[in-house]
């Protein structure tokens, strides 16, 4: 690389405030020096709106038209590097024109190439203006006036004092001079609003620039005279900005000065010939770049100001810089325009409210005197809200200070906030930049007549302490609680001292650690100043009240509180004239709040911020303790965004307003907001349980309404109403088919379906429950529930319709999505309450307490298998009826329930009756013996023979055995004394047992064990009743844990012992007996002929 550089020279460019480096081409053409294309520079530096480094004097090439080469080029300075910067604030326009060039090339297909061409030209014109910048960092148009003196003589013209005065370029008169000078076109100009500058060496002044205002003056005076009439320059050239003195040279012959003005050009002229360096202004070229940047080293400076005559640099639609003063900044440059402000604002991260002009920014160290620039040259800034994120030098807030006095800002916010809290600036007892802000207060502005007015000061650590104030002119002055603390005595006296010193100051906010400090604070200030009219104070709660005072006296009083801060204000009485009350939620504040509005008297407004549903509650309770004689007028409740505004509380229905988005009222409750305030509101969510009395309320409103109608949405419960009420709800319905219907609520069947048939398309919504009532209705009600979800889904297609199925106890089954029934859930409250397995299958889901029992077959194995698998811990209790299934089957579920978790409670149940081969029974026996371990209940039922006890009940999980109409003998006799001998069992049932004889019964009753048996029921025709006094002598006296003996006899109760009952409340012998050791047991004894309890 290095060998190629030094066979064919590379250009090196550098951007600006960088080291690295970069090489581009180096064109030669004969006869002309060796340039580089500014396209190549581009390239080396993509994504950056670029500039020549305005220091190195370097400018694009022009040709003899003094227009710029296309493509742009510049001279090579090789072997030295050229230097680019990026584009300043002032070419921030730089993104707007290559838009404009993209989007015209890329519209060139669909218009005419003339048209193109002509937008492409603008475009260019515009991106070349912008590269000018930089070099016109100095207006051109000035005039040079020697000094005035008593004779006007041209005696030691070169000795004498002159004075450089610039022009402003507005309207088309500047383009007019220009044209003479280099090709602009005619009309109109003014000096500018400054006094002059004062030239160090006026010869060497004129030496150099001389011809430039030549040509500027013969410029003026041709178009002082058009078609032989002769024009008064004061038209042409306003000197009404000028000293006095100045202005009085100028114009003291007569109206027409144009004399004046050749009496100029020709002293001009004679200081030129004068010198020893002629120039032959001929061959005298435009001044500009360099050259006309050197004019500011010429003049003496008296002033702060960054700009020159307190001009400003702008970008004309026409795509020309020019230099205009504050009043024709707006109106004659583009970059005054309000967007391209906000887009200027944007750059520094800033918003613009264009109806205040209000601009707020977050500034760094980096970009932050660069705003302050700009801040004198926009007179659409009004008002400012600054916060700086470092630590700003007394320098910066100076230069802030100085801009501010030529803006038209009568409002700044200024704000010190530094990342991780730490103050570096402007602690008094540090730096003196906090006088800087401070000074704002005495400033009389420039830009705009008028003092500045309004200060507002954050972050400043105890920004009173380092500043003697000399006046005050502000009308308000505001400081949060780190700028100024009232307890520091050396703050506290220097706001007494500036009140002293402040004639117009007659806002102050103010910040204070709670509101009783606040008002005392409050008391002392406006003892010390009655020109104070209004103090805010702030607490660091939130709260803030704002005193209005009169006469060095609080007069009323504005407060915004939370429920703590009512006991305050409970302190000033007759004064509070508007109280609002943040977050209504604890009801003890009644009694504060009850307290303010009866004795305040001067209360007319009172503002609670409460949840919506509270509105009429709370609206009702303050009516109440405002009585008919209170002066409360307005109350107005809010939440978020949504307000409702009673203006007068004895006539709310005439003065309420809303404003609320319709979904917001949902919450207010229809028939209370109509009581209270007259209307209905655009949607209840509660249904509204209709009576026939309501439907007749809601056809008056609508045809005697005297405002706007907001009812949108009806939500109905009709299972109360009657059959009239219900014909007058169909003709409101069919006469308004602009309100849409959300019914919820209960479902009634008959009501429903003909209200569902009437709605169609207005169905809105629909929100309902059904209700399922008797025992286990989700098991042996399942075929009604499927016949009701069947007609609604049938019936009911829009989309968020909601249905849920209730039981007694509270059990739900709750379908958010009619249209997908496996969006349902179970809710169960009651996990007693069993499922039948046909929900199951429908819903896919499991709920804790599931019946496998009629209906379940070989089909339903593989859904009981997946369900397990999906949820293992939500399975609480499994009932599992075995009958009809086959093998493969009973295997699957086999494994389905060694899945499930140890406290799963498990059931068997086995009915014989459908066994048709022996070889099913005995299938089945192997399950019953294979899931012995995990069985908790068992069932057998019409079994032709039984297996080995041992198998199955010596199990220890096993805990409820029942055999019913066990028809072999084989096994049964070990099976039932295994069973009541059993110290494990608690449940034990034997129900008809026709082949167990008198004296297997005398053995069973001998074993029994009433040790840990909570069930006994033995229902068998051949129990003889002589062996009952020996069932309760086994009773134990303790009682044990019995709760439930049921036995039948199979013959006539003897007289007496088991004798029939005389009364409803008598006891026979049997149950007396029974209850004198075991007090609280339900004791049933049946015989073969009657039952008694």
């Amino acid at each position: 690389m290095a060998n190629e550089q030094q066979s064919q020279p590379l250009q090196a460019v550098r951007l600006l405030g960088t080291t690295e480096l970069k090489y581009i081409q180096i064109h030669t053409n004969q006869g002309r020096a060796p340039i580089v294309l500014w396209s190549d520079i581009e390239k080396q530096f993509p994504g950056t709106a670029l500039a020549i480094f305005a220091g190195d004097g370097l400018d694009f090439e022009r040709d003899y038209n003094k227009q710029h080469l296309d493509p742009l080029q510049i001279k090579s300075q090789h072997p030295a590097e050229i230097v680019v910067q990026p584009v300043d604030t002032d070419g921030r326009q730089a993104v707007r024109y290559m838009e404009m060039y993209h989007n015209a090339n890329m519209t060139q297909h669909k218009i005419g190439h003339a048209m193109i061409d002509n937008v492409l030209l603008n475009v260019k014109a515009g991106i070349r203006a912008l590269f000018d910048l930089p070099h016109h960092s100095i207006p051109r148009m000035f005039i040079v006036i020697p000094e005035p003196t008593p004779k006007r003589t041209l005696a030691n013209i070169v000795s004498r004092s002159y004075r450089l005065f610039f022009l402003c370029e507005c309207g088309d008169s500047v383009a007019a001079a220009a044209s003479a000078i280099d090709g602009g076109v005619s009309h109109k100009m003014h000096f500018a609003h400054h006094d002059g500058y004062e030239i160090r060496t006026p010869k060497a002044f004129i030496q150099k620039y001389g011809n430039h205002m030549m040509r500027l003056l013969e410029a003026i005076q041709k178009l002082a005279t058009v078609g032989g009439a002769v024009f008064p320059v004061p038209a042409i050239l306003n000197a009404s900005t000028l000293p006095s003195d100045i202005q009085n040279m100028l114009t003291s012959n007569d109206d027409n000065c144009l004399p004046n003005i050749k009496y100029i050009a020709d002293h001009l002229k004679e200081v030129l010939n004068s010198t020893d360096d002629k120039v032959d202004a001929k061959h005298c070229q435009v001044l500009d770049g360099p050259d006309l940047r050197a004019v500011e080293s010429f003049l003496i400076r008296k002033d702060d100001n960054r700009t020159l005559g307190n001009l400003h640099r702008i970008l004309t639609p026409d795509y020309k810089i020019k230099w205009v003063c504050d009043q024709h900044v707006e109106e004659n440059a583009n970059v005054s325009n309000m967007g391209v402000l906000q887009h200027a604002i944007q750059s520094f991260n800033g918003t613009l409210d264009k109806k205040r002009g209000l601009v707020k920014v977050r500034l760094s160290s980096d970009n932050a005197e660069e705003f302050f620039r700009m801040i004198g040259k926009e007179s659409l800034i009004q008002e400012l809200d600054i916060t700086l994120d470092f630590g700003p030098s007394t320098d910066e807030i100076r230069t802030l200070r100085q801009h501010m006095k030529r803006s038209h800002v009568s409002s700044l916010s200024i704000n010190i906030d530094v990342p991780g809290g730490k103050h570096i600036f402007l602690g008094v007892r540090k730096v003196g930049g906090a006088a800087q802000i401070l000074k704002l207060l005495e400033l009389e502005k420039v830009g705009k007549p008028g003092p500045f007015r309004n200060l507002s000061v954050k972050g400043v650590p105890d920004i009173l302490e380092g500043y003697e104030f000399e006046q005050c002119l502000a009308y308000s002055l505001a400081m949060d609680q780190e700028s100024f603390t009232w307890e520091r005595g050396k703050s506290r006296q220097r706001l007494l001292q500036l009140l002293d010193k402040a004639p117009d100051l007659s806002n102050l906010r103010l910040c204070s650690s709670t509101l009783s400090e606040g008002y005392n604070m409050v008391l002392e200030l406006a003892r010390r100043s009655h020109r104070l009219t209004t103090i805010h104070i702030t607490t660091d709660l939130q709260q803030h009240a704002e005193f209005g005072l009169k006469a060095g006296s609080i007069e009323t009083i504005a407060g915004t509180v939370q429920e703590s801060g009512l006991s305050t204000v409970m302190r000033w009485e007759h004064t509070v004239e508007r109280l609002t009350v943040m977050a209504i939620d604890d009801h003890e504040i009644w009694n504060a709040l009850e307290t303010i509005i009866i004795h305040n008297h001067g209360l007319a407004r009172l503002d609670l911020h409460c949840p919506v549903n509270r509105f009429c509650s709370i609206f009702e309770q303050v009516r109440a303790i405002a009585g008919p004689n209170s002066n409360l007028g307005t109350l107005c409740f809010h939440h978020g965004e949504s307000e409702l505004l009673t203006k007068d509380l004895s006539d709310p229905i005439a003065t309420t307003t809303i404003k609320m988005l319709p979904e917001e009222e949902r919450d207010l409750g229809m028939w209370t907001t109509y009581s209270l305030f007259g209307f209905f509101p655009a949607h209840d969510a509660k249904p509204c349980l209709l009576t026939e009395e309501q439907v007749l309320i809601l056809q008056d409103h609508f045809q005697s309404a005297k405002g706007p109608i907001r009812l949108q949405e009806l939500n109905l419960d009709v299972s109360k109403l009657s059959c009239l009420g219900f014909h007058y709800l169909n003709l409101f319905l069919d006469k308004h088919n602009h309100i849409r219907v959300r019914l919820s609520g209960v479902w009634t069947e008959n009501i429903h379906k003909e209200l569902l048939s009437r709605l169609g398309g207005r169905l809105s919504g629909f929100d309902m429950t059904v209700q399922i009532s008797g025992t286990d209705p989700l098991a042996k009600g399942a075929t009604v529930l499927f016949d009701t979800l069947a007609y609604i889904r049938n019936t009911v297609s829009i989309p968020g319709a909601r249905l849920r199925f209730m039981t007694d106890k509270c059990n739900t089954i709750d379908i958010p999505n009619l249209q997908n029934p496996n969006s349902a859930s179970f809710d169960i409250i009651q996990e007693d309450e069993p499922f039948d397995f046909a929900l199951t299958r429908y819903f896919g889901l499991l709920p804790t307490k599931l019946l496998c029992e009629k209906g379940f077959s070989d089909s339903d194995v593989p859904i009981l298998q997946t369900l397990i698998a999906q949820y293992p811990s939500r399975l609480r209790y499994l009932s599992l009826s075995i009958t009809g299934l086959g093998k493969e089957s009973m295997e699957e579920v086999e494994k389905a329930v060694c899945c499930l978790p140890s406290d799963v409670e498990i059931k068997i149940e086995w009915n014989g009756d459908k066994d048709q081969h022996s070889h099913e029974a005995t299938a089945r026996v192997y399950f019953l013996v294979n899931v012995a371990y995990r069985t908790n209940e068992l069932d057998l039922s019409n079994i032709e023979h039984l297996c080995d006890p041992a198998l199955i009940l010596n199990w220890p999980v096993l805990r409820s055995v029942s055999l019913r109409n066990i028809h072999g003998t084989n096994y049964l006799s070990t099976w039932i004394q295994l069973m009541v001998a059993s110290k494990r069992l608690r449940v034990v049932s034997l129900v008809g047992l026709k082949e167990f004889r008198r004296v297997q019964w005398s053995n069973v009753l001998a074993k029994i064990n009433f040790a840990s048996l909570e069930s006994l029921q033995i229902n068998s025709s051949h129990l003889p009743v002589e062996l009952l006094p020996q069932l309760v002598e086994r009773i134990p006296r303790a009682g044990g844990c019995l709760s439930r003996l049921e036995v039948e006899c199979d013959e006539t109760p003897k007289k007496g012992w088991f004798g029939l009952k005389k009364k409803p409340d008598e006891r026979i012998e049997f149950q007396q007996l029974v209850w004198d050791r075991v007090p609280n047991c339900c004791v049933s004894i049946a015989y073969n002929w009657i039952k008694e309890q």
